[in-house]
C-alpha cells in the first residue's frame, strides 16, 4: 500500500489486474474497482459473460475460485445476485489477494 499525499492507493498488483479486466473485457463490464487496496472487484453487464470472466481470473490472473455466494437482492431491485470470490497469490507475500466477479439475474 502506498500513500500519495495522504491518499491511500491500489496495491500495484491490485492495478495491474484491474487494468487486465478492463483491456480484456472493456465494455463487458459494468464495474472495476480496488477495495481495501487489494481486493478488485469486477460487475459483468450479462451473466452470459460469467464464464469467460472466471475462466480468464483462472487461466490468466492464476486465481483459485474460493466461493460463490447467491443474494436475493429482489426487495431492492437487483434479482438475485451471484459473487463469485478468487484468492489470488501475491508473489514474496504469504497471503493472497483476491479478486470478486458479480452479475444479477433480474
Amino acid at each position: 500500500m502506498t500513500t500519495d499525499g495522504g491518499v491511500v492507493t491500489a496495491h500495484s498488483g491490485a492495478a495491474r489486474r484491474q487494468s487486465m479486466l478492463l483491456e480484456r473485457f472493456g465494455k463487458k463490464l459494468v464495474s472495476v474497482r480496488t477495495i481495501n487496496w487489494n481486493e478488485v472487484h469486477a460487475e459483468a453487464g450479462s451473466k452470459e459473460d460469467i464464464p469467460e470472466l472466471c475462466l480468464y481470473v483462472r487461466d490468466e490472473l492464476k486465481g483459485k475460485l474460493a466461493t460463490v455466494i447467491c443474494s436475493d437482492e429482489r426487495r431492492v431491485g437487483g434479482g438475485f445476485l451471484l459473487r463469485y470470490a478468487f484468492g489470488i497469490p501475491t508473489p514474496g507475500r504469504s497471503r493472497s489477494t483476491s479478486t470478486g466477479l458479480r452479475t444479477s439475474s433480474r
